[in-house]
């Protein structure tokens, strides 16, 4: 593994304050990881003069995200007044990965907020040139080879801690913990299947509550889901589900790209797309259904108003405020007996966890000034100034959201493999 410990120099400089403009001297795009992307956003944000460039859009759209637009004289001073377009829209680890491998073209925003090229003509999509993925891509579900990426896909520049979550109902009657094994089973047996099946009761896994145990987890292009079935062992299709518009739980894969709003069974949620439409990774051809949430926060928003649900899904979405989180009244299980904290996966306690990358290929497809920008942004979010003092996630008060590189005891070469320190696994599987 390669960890990029270059120090980004400090930002200074006066706040790039020109018009919004459809040309731009270097256009550059990024996908990937949902659950990464407000520590990308801020290390994006970083590398413009004044740290504060000018925006359009929404970082959480994944339909088109957003575009940021100035100049980076102060990170990268042999860029000098270039402009620079930064387009950002996050689909997804895997999808990201697969879309940056194949060149495949993604809906961006660009500077004057419609969806025009730099000729003024109408280009609504862009091949991605660099891809944050929570994930090697040799862990996908198609896997593509490491080697096929830059630096054999090991551009290292973050750890991401992922927990189970339950709904506040079987915290109640005594669930606390869960192991890899009944995670596992979770994943093959929660809910009544069809109305054909018994399902798997709350207290096989622990507590007082009988009820059926409905399982709410991701799509297949997440790298949330990717983490949870190699830690826990799991291949194959899973049994997921989420609910419709009467709030009703069904099987993801009956709802998949369906829009609409939830007033039911006391889940209200606003118009959205729950479960994601993925007609690349979620083919016939990969013998898996479409049947995952398209986001960490959909599902921890939903989960949060339901009963009877576990989740799995990244920290930062699971203790948010805006996603249902109540401090006084957590609800995040304990895995194997431990906790997730950034400080217990730094330590090697806790063993959900994965590495963040930042990918490109091609040497970010033969663009020298491409190639400065990706450089910038690998030393900007690996360095001790970027994840010591200035991300929120990982200075979030006395609540950090994630663990640090440099703090890292542990390491693994595997998505979900054995943890070593220098002393060998402390975790066996």
């Amino acid at each position: 593994m390669k960890t990029n410990k270059i120090i980004a120099p400090l930002i200074t400089g006066v706040l790039f304050a020109a018009a919004a403009s459809t040309y731009a001297d270097v256009n550059i795009t990024a996908t990937g990881s949902t659950a990464f992307r407000n520590i990308a956003v801020d290390a994006i944000k970083k590398l413009y003069d004044g740290g504060s460039p000018s925006s359009v859009g929404n970082a959480k759209d994944a339909a088109y995200g957003i575009c940021y637009f100035g100049t980076m004289s102060n990170a990268i001073p042999s860029l000098g007044a270039t402009v620079v377009q930064f387009h950002a829209t996050f689909s997804g680890s895997a999808q990201g990965a697969t879309d940056l491998y194949d060149h495949n073209l993604i809906g961006v925003t660009y500077s004057d907020g419609d969806h025009s090229g730099t000729n003024g003509a109408v280009e609504p999509s862009l091949a991605p040139d660099l891809a944050f993925t929570d994930n090697w891509p040799a862990a996908m579900a198609t896997p593509i080879a490491n080697s096929k990426y830059d630096d054999n896909g090991l551009d290292v520049i973050g750890v991401n801690v992922f927990d189970f979550v339950a709904n506040r109902n079987l915290i109640s009657a005594g669930l606390t913990n869960i192991t890899r094994e009944t995670a596992k089973l979770l994943l093959t047996t929660s809910g009544n299947q069809d109305g054909t099946s018994a399902g798997m009761p709350a207290n096989y896994i622990g507590g007082s509550n009988t009820n059926l145990i409905w399982l709410f987890g991701r799509d297949i292009g997440s790298g949330t889901r990717i983490t949870t079935f190699a830690t826990v062992g799991f291949a194959g299709q899973p049994t997921q589900y989420a609910v419709n518009s009467s709030g009703q739980y069904v099987l993801a894969s009956d709802i998949a790209g369906q829009v609409f709003a939830i007033s039911g069974n006391g889940i209200t949620v606003g118009s959205t797309a729950f479960v994601k439409t993925n007609t690349t990774l979620g083919s016939p051809a990969n013998g898996y259904a479409l049947d995952g949430f398209d986001s960490g926060g959909n599902l921890v928003t939903v989960l949060n108003q339901a009963t009877n649900v576990i989740g799995y899904a990244g920290l930062p979405d699971s203790i948010s405020s805006g996603n249902g989180y109540q401090s006084g009244s957590p609800n995040l299980l304990t895995f194997q007996g431990v906790a997730p904290s950034p400080a217990n996966v730094e330590s090697g306690a806790y063993p959900f966890w994965s590495y963040e990358h930042l990918l490109s290929v091609g040497n970010v497809n033969g663009d020298a000034n491409k190639q400065l920008v990706k450089a910038s942004l690998l030393g900007t979010i690996a360095s001790s100034n970027f994840q010591y003092t200035d991300a929120n996630y990982y200075n979030n008060g006395s609540n950090p959201q994630a663990a640090r590189l440099a703090y890292m005891q542990v390491q693994r070469s595997v998505d979900g493999g054995p943890i070593t320190t220098v002393a060998g696994s402390i975790y066996g599987f």
